[in-house]
């Protein structure tokens, strides 16, 4: 529900968000279309990779993540000292993006899903309810 809802958003201020924004913040202050559209695909890829590095804290995988994140950190700022010289503004979401799309993107989901095959293949030890007292 969260990606058909994003999307409607995303696409509302796709199409009217240089309007909208005109209006409040002035027609020479608005941000062009394809800033707008930058940023909004930066925040997708940004909630997907987050929902997995949350997940990931739940499971109690966190050491994992630090050179995940580490390389992508690297990455993203060497990527946006050279698209922010080429595209201005703009190229400060993509080099964000790309970078969480190249190391986070993936990683991050597979990190889970091998860590998550892990513990599925734990064999698991029945306790009794907290309710009732251990028999010795």
């Amino acid at each position: 529900y969260f990606l058909a809802l994003y999307l409607g958003v995303f696409l509302l201020m796709a199409l009217f968000g240089h309007q909208l924004l005109s209006l409040w913040v002035g027609a020479s202050s608005a941000p062009p279309t394809l800033l707008i559209c930058a940023i909004g695909g930066s925040y997708l890829i940004l909630q997907w990779t987050n929902n997995h590095s949350i997940f990931l804290n739940g499971l109690g995988i966190v050491r994992k993540q630090v050179p995940i994140f580490l390389v992508q950190s690297c990455l993203a700022l060497s990527l946006n000292l050279f698209f922010i010289r080429k595209f201005g503004p703009i190229g400060l979401c993509l080099g964000g993006s790309l970078s969480y799309l190249l190391v986070s993107g993936w990683l991050l989901p597979l990190t889970f899903h091998q860590g998550l095959a892990r513990i599925k293949a734990q064999p698991r030890v029945e306790q009794g309810s907290p309710l009732t007292p251990a028999v010795p």
